[in-house]
């Protein structure tokens, strides 16, 4: 998996928003655009990333595994 490296460091102030943008239609209910999960990253700079749904669930899913890859070690570390 490549790596990604944007300049921005993970500031404890860092924010992160992210907003649900629905599929915008024409007035006879034609999709002309798909559904959008948009992601402002601010760290010192900022980045802001629009995505699919399908994209943001895979994110969403790998994330979670990471981090419970990162719990089990904190408390792996703490016994």
């Amino acid at each position: 998996m490549p790596y990604i490296h944007t300049g921005l460091l993970p500031y404890e102030s860092s924010t992160v928003e992210v907003e649900y943008h629905p599929a915008m239609t024409n007035g006879n209910g034609e999709q002309l655009l798909q559904p959008v999960i948009e992601i402002a990253w601010s760290a010192g700079g900022f980045v802001r990333l629009s995505i699919s749904v399908h994209e943001a669930r895979a994110i969403a899913r790998d994330l979670t595994a990471a981090l419970a890859t990162h719990d089990r070690t904190v408390t792996n570390r703490q016994e």
